[in-house]
Formats: C-alpha cells, structure tokens, sequence
C-alpha cells in the first residue's frame, strides 16, 4: 500500500511540474520577465552613466553607491575583460551567486551552515576584487612615468591628444593600455576630447593620473601646448614614488614589530597557561575574553593587509 501511494504522489508532482512548465512555455511568462528586467538594467544604466558624466563635467564630488561601485569596477579590470558589464548586472549576478550558494549549502548542513558559507564565499569574492585592483594600481603606478615621458618627447598640443594617446597606448599594460584605447574610440566617436578625458580618470585609480588628466582637460581650455603640465606632471610622480617607497619602509618596520608583539604574545599565553594549567588553544578559543582578543588581532590583520595593499603600489 505504501510503495502504491509513493507512485501516486510521483505521478501527481510530476504532472503538477509538467503542466506548470508547460504553462510557462506556452505564455513565455518568464522569457518576457527577463527581457523586460534586462531592458529596466539597461535602461538604469544608461541614466546613471548620463548623471555620472554630468557629475563630472561639473565637478560635482556627489557620487552615489552606484557610481563607487561602477568606479571600483574599472578598477579591478573586469568592465574590461566583460564588456558591457554594468552595476546592475553585477549586482544581479551577486544576489544569484548568493542564493545558489545558500541552497546548496542549507541542503547539506543546514541553514547556520547556509548563512556562514555565503558570508565566507562573499568575503573570498571581496578579497579576489581588492587583490585585482591593487595589482592594477601597481601596474598603472610602474608605466606612469613612462606613459609621461612619452607624452613629453610627442610635445602633445590640444589637437593632438587623440592620435598622441592612440600612439602610446601600444607601450602600456593594462589596465593602462585599454583605458586609452577606449578614450581614443570615444573621443573620436563624440568629438567630445574635454569628456573623454574626464572619463578617462574615472576608469584609473591612481591619483596622480587622475591628476594628471584632471589638469589636462582643465588646460585644454586655455591653452594649446601641454608641455610645462607634462614637466610638472613628471617632477611630481618622481616625488609621489620617493614618498611611497618611504612609506612602504615604515610598513616593512611596522609589520616586523607586528611579528614581534604576536610572538611575545604567544609566548605570554604559553606562560599563564603553565600557571594556570591550561593549553595556548583553551585560553584563546575556550572563553568569551580570548575568543575577542582573536576577533581583534583579525581585524587588525584585514585593516593592515588592506593598508598594505594600497600603499605597496611600487
């Protein structure tokens, strides 16, 4: 009787599931949902590449979430590598990404398991994107100065940055090199050199080519020879890269010391867990006062590798 009535429910939910797939098939419910939401995504990003361009013809430091988030995204190269990636459909990914996670997680260990897996899966993803920006910070930071020698021997004018740029950026790596080669297919596309320029820096995150083309853009206005802002340009980098080598010195002194305080600490515990008769492991995981010293020592940790990161751009 049992085996019987286990052959009647498959049959019911295998009906059930064929009528409603067949359903959607016949009314292409769900093709026309995503076309219409990849039509609204478009659509989003478009106005916001609109206000973003008008933020920064204007100068306007408003930028929203969004725009960060679009920024960071040239930043760590994948609006290269994918192109017509937009906020919303990273967003988008991310949400699916996360749930996919979730089930799967939840089906073989539960929902707590669920939950911690897509928080360290989340994290893992953070952590790949701020390695990939700052390995494309050091690579702008090691062919600026190079890309402004360059600019210096073509003695660039305002009607020459086009063709100027386009020669160059064959000498560079990306993300420098596509940067460019995007500022070049706009510039010519709209006639617009002063807003390319302008998107120019939004795409690269080091400051002092984003300086550099700030002034560019501002000089194109006045003036028709580019030659003492190239100068200037170049004298300023070489200082810029003598103050981050000094910086990086003192975080090569501090992380040393870090090393030093951890040993002395593990030494310290290793002490009062003699006195106490008590392992290194039960003092730090086995009550409340050593399981906050380790969440401490992380985030120390996550902030100085982070820091790290930024600066070590040399």
């Amino acid at each position: 009787m049992k085996e019987f009535c286990k052959v009647i429910i498959f049959l019911a939910l295998f009906t059930g599931f064929f009528l409603i797939f067949d359903y959607l098939d016949s009314t292409k419910i769900v093709g026309k949902r995503l076309i219409r939401l990849r039509k609204q995504m478009a659509e989003s990003a478009r106005v916001r590449s609109v206000e973003n361009r008008k933020n920064l013809m204007e100068d306007l430091n408003n930028e929203r979430l969004a725009d960060k988030i679009d920024s960071f995204l040239y930043y760590t190269g994948l609006k290269y590598r994918f192109k017509g990636l937009s906020v919303e459909m990273f967003i988008a990914f991310n949400c699916v990404f996360a749930t996919v996670t979730w089930i799967l997680a939840t089906t073989l260990g539960g929902v707590l398991c669920g939950v911690l897996v897509v928080i360290v899966a989340l994290f893992v993803e953070g952590v790949w994107l701020q390695i990939r920006a700052a390995r494309n910070l050091r690579i702008v930071n090691e062919n600026l100065l190079k890309f402004l020698d360059f600019c210096g021997n073509y003695s660039i004018t305002a009607g020459e940055i086009t063709g100027v740029f386009e020669q160059i950026s064959r000498f560079m790596d990306d993300p420098l090199q596509t940067a460019l080669e995007e500022f070049t297919s706009e510039a010519r596309a709209t006639g617009d050199v002063s807003m390319a320029l302008l998107m120019l820096g939004s795409k690269i995150e080091h400051p002092k080519f984003k300086e550099f083309v700030r002034n560019l853009e501002i000089s194109l206005r006045y003036c028709a020879d580019f030659t003492l802002l190239v100068n200037s340009s170049r004298r300023s980098m070489r200082e810029y890269l003598r103050t981050v080598n000094e910086r990086k010195g003192m975080l090569r002194e501090a992380l040393i010391s870090m090393a030093i305080l951890l040993i002395m600490a593990f030494v310290m515990l290793g002490v009062v867990g003699g006195l106490v008769d008590m392992s290194v492991s039960e003092l730090m995981v086995g009550n409340m006062v050593g399981r906050i010293g380790i969440a401490g020592f992380v985030l120390i940790g996550i902030l100085f590798v982070r820091k790290l990161l930024k600066v070590n751009v040399g």
